[in-house]
């Protein structure tokens, strides 16, 4: 069984499915020759049809969306500012485990103590 592609090797045969689609190829045989299904050959040449050549390279992973909106975040600042005692806890001291129980409160989100730390130092 051959290794699975990178994503160079993905690019690769999305660009050659393209040079062999100018070329006259028929789809089929552009799958045939390059070893994948004939839809993903059809999606590739839509892509670089509507959207340009361009439109084939290789994107960098998004990652997931946020579950904080900037509005949610700038309301969790105010809280913050506020103190921790005005939240119940008997000192004014703020911990990234006492600040999730606060997001979770406010926004029924639940983030990791790790995540929280990440997520006030992208934020502050």
């Amino acid at each position: 069984m051959p290794k699975p592609l990178d994503r160079t090797g993905y690019e690769y045969l999305r660009f050659r499915s393209w040079e062999l689609h100018q070329k006259g190829w028929k789809q089929n045989q552009i799958a045939e020759a390059l070893g994948v299904n004939q839809c993903t050959i059809s999606k590739w040449i839509r892509r670089a049809s509507t959207q340009g050549v361009s439109a084939l390279h290789t994107k960098k992973a998004s990652g997931p969306q946020a579950k904080l909106s900037s509005e949610n975040i700038t309301l969790l600042k105010k809280h913050i500012q506020a103190g921790a005692q005005y939240h119940g806890y008997p000192d004014n001291i703020w911990t990234n485990s006492r600040i999730q129980k606060v997001i979770a409160e406010l926004f029924d989100i639940n983030y990791s103590v790790q995540h929280v730390g990440r997520l006030l130092k992208e934020n502050s």
